[in-house]
């Protein structure tokens, strides 16, 4: 006969309660060897002898331990569920309100209802293009002068002056292309002048300058993987540049183009990838380069068997749907299958050049010429929002007013800016049938040289030293 021994546990509880048998260590390796023979949970016990004794001694010290501490572990465990549901409770309320907002959004553009802010960006010269990227803006001049605004906070970061000022200030030459990446910005002028700046680098001497390069204006330039960039004149010369960032203490003189490229006719528009580069010419083709060695891969001409042919002056490569949208002088609007090298759609989109082409997965943007030539006045606003003052919250509305003013007779919303300018260029939306406008904002100049959008806003300039800003995001 033997004694089981007992020990006691300090609980708060009935002195019955607090006595536990613990059974000695040979009945306790032998349950557990018939547990695991049976195919019970947990691996195999130790068979030898050694101190086996003093290890179940051990687990049953830290069993009676985490016995002990039981309930405080469970409620730790509670704890951190909680918290876990309430981080996918708050991550699944983000992404409905993300949902929601790309949802009105959307039904704000089929509809054209929209409000408008007017950013004055110069004091006493006219816009001349931008490049619009996230919340930021790069804004060229009819002087030269080119401005790197913050659209969030309405604030002006930085002045980049033109290249001729430095020669000759009474030398006037406008800016005719940009492009900009948040970090860098290629510049091109109207007298074939380029610059390369580099935004964020903060040192005395921080652009690139290349004066007179080409001998008519720049028509495009695009920024390139590899610190590189391409520029296209109006004369017919495609060129790659390098644009390394310039040591300090180092003198600055321009460098040789990588890929000098004589396209034969003059250009019109120019639009790049990652690999090619492809060229809008006066004679109604595309051209198609390779940026690596020069050479003309593809060449396209879509109006061959039309009676009139048009030069292609705005293009643009929607790389989602990798469609090839195009505008013509005459005002049609073509998109092409790359791939196939086949016509996708045609329509008239305006009545005169569609001077810029914007594009998505679900809708597109053209902007260009819609009436004839003329000095028709606007009326003026004074709740202007200049770029120094960042506290002013005022929008203007866009009165929905319906009115016919398609070719072809189609009801859409007719928007009249009210802001100065001159009538005679219009930016019209237009939803995937291509059918008629889902609507049209006039009042623009001829002037009218450059649209862009994003989900909650679109961008436009020819309204003076104004860039329009039209917001889809809001309740309205």
């Amino acid at each position: 006969m033997f004694v089981l021994p007992v020990h006691l546990e300090k609980r708060h509880c009935s002195p019955f309660c607090n006595v536990r048998l613990v059974a000695a260590s040979p009945w306790k390796r032998f349950a557990k060897r018939r547990l695991w023979l049976c195919g019970g949970a947990g691996g195999p016990p130790s068979f030898g002898r050694g101190n086996t004794d003093d290890n179940d001694d051990d687990d049953d010290d830290q069993n009676d331990k985490n016995r002990s501490n039981g309930p405080n572990e469970h409620k730790d465990d509670a704890s951190d569920g909680l918290n876990w549901s309430l981080l996918q409770r708050r991550v699944r309320e983000l992404r409905a309100a993300a949902a929601h907002e790309a949802n009105a959004s959307e039904r704000n553009w089929q509809t054209g209802r929209c409000e408008r802010l007017a950013l004055l960006v110069f004091e006493d010269d006219d816009v001349a293009g931008f490049k619009y990227v996230n919340s930021e803006v790069l804004v060229g001049s009819r002087s030269g002068q080119v401005r790197w605004v913050d659209l969030e906070h309405r604030r002006l970061l930085r002045t980049l002056e033109a290249p001729c000022s430095r020669i000759d200030p009474s030398t006037v030459a406008a800016t005719s292309a940009l492009d900009f990446d948040g970090s860098v910005a290629a510049i091109g002028y109207a007298d074939g002048s380029l610059q390369y700046w580099f935004l964020r680098q903060e040192t005395p001497v921080n652009f690139l300058s290349w004066p007179n390069v080409f001998q008519a204006p720049v028509v495009g330039i695009a920024l390139l993987p590899g610190g590189r960039f391409a520029a296209a004149s109006l004369e017919g010369r495609l060129r790659v540049y390098p644009a390394e960032p310039p040591r300090p203490g180092e003198l600055v003189v321009p460098v040789p183009p990588l890929v000098d490229i004589d396209v034969q006719v003059p250009v019109l528009s120019m639009e790049a990838t990652t690999q090619h580069c492809l060229i809008g010419c006066l004679d109604g083709t595309i051209r198609v380069y390779s940026l690596a060695n020069g050479s003309c891969v593809l060449r396209l001409n879509p109006s061959a068997n039309e009676e009139r042919a048009a030069g292609i002056s705005a293009i643009y490569y929607e790389t989602s749907t990798e469609t090839l949208w195009i505008g013509d002088e005459l005002g049609l609007v073509r998109a092409l299958n790359l791939q196939q090298g086949e016509l996708i759609q045609r329509f008239q989109a305006h009545r005169g050049g569609v001077r810029s082409i914007f594009a998505d997965a679900t809708k597109l943007v053209t902007a260009g010429r819609t009436s004839v030539p003329g000095e028709k006045p606007i009326d003026f606003v004074e709740d202007v929002l200049r770029v120094a003052e960042t506290a002013r919250k005022e929008t203007i509305p866009i009165p929905a007013v319906g009115a016919e003013v398609d070719d072809a007779g189609a009801s859409f919303p007719h928007i009249e800016s009210n802001i100065p300018g001159l009538s005679g260029g219009s930016i019209r939306v237009w939803s995937q049938t291509y059918q008629r406008p889902l609507f049209e904002l006039v009042g623009h100049s001829e002037s009218l040289s450059t649209v862009q959008f994003d989900q909650n806003k679109m961008v436009s300039d020819g309204l003076g030293s104004v860039l329009l800003i039209n917001r889809f995001g809001l309740k309205i």
